[in-house]
């Protein structure tokens, strides 16, 4: 019986060890954007739990290099942010290697054997620490683009009507 015990205690450790490096979103901070290539440096804003560090426990996740960003829209429209350094969003992580796909589009073959791997992934913008200034000035009967401080946005109504402001 303690056969049977320790082997359940071994199983559900080193399930948890695995589980420990699948991170699928994790908050990240644009480091450096590169616009000709439409990808970013990022820094995951995340500490993971290390076992191997006796000290804390935690490590602080590297930099991650050539990022595609995602971008909202269709094969006629698209609808783009500028992307700077300080830039908060975040960070997909693919469960495969998708480079092959961003090369080509379409249905592509799988690629690796490796599984949510942190360096294959993409950025989406947007993601920002609670900001009780911005939060009280989102509007929740259109849809709107503005400003950080409200002062300028363009507003499409539920009544079909646009609202510019600026």
């Amino acid at each position: 019986m303690n056969f049977v015990r320790a082997l359940k205690v071994w199983v559900k450790n080193f399930l948890e060890m695995k589980l420990e490096r699948v991170h699928t979103h994790i908050p990240a901070q644009v480091v450096s954007f590169d616009a000709e290539k439409n990808t970013v440096t990022i820094q995951p804003c995340l500490k993971i739990f290390r076992s191997d560090d006796t000290e804390t426990g935690e490590s602080t996740l590297p930099l991650i290099e050539d990022v595609p960003v995602q971008i909202l829209g269709n094969q006629d429209v698209m609808l783009t942010v500028p992307v700077k350094a300080g830039t908060y969003g975040t960070y997909h992580v693919a469960e495969d290697d998708i480079n092959q796909w961003i090369q080509e589009g379409g249905v592509v073959s799988k690629t690796s054997v490796d599984r949510f791997n942190m360096d294959t992934g993409l950025f989406e913008p947007g993601l920002y620490p609670f900001d009780s200034s911005f939060s009280s000035a989102i509007l929740t009967d259109r849809i709107s683009l503005r400003t950080k401080d409200g002062n300028t946005n363009v507003s499409v109504l539920e009544s079909n009507v646009v609202h510019l402001n600026g």
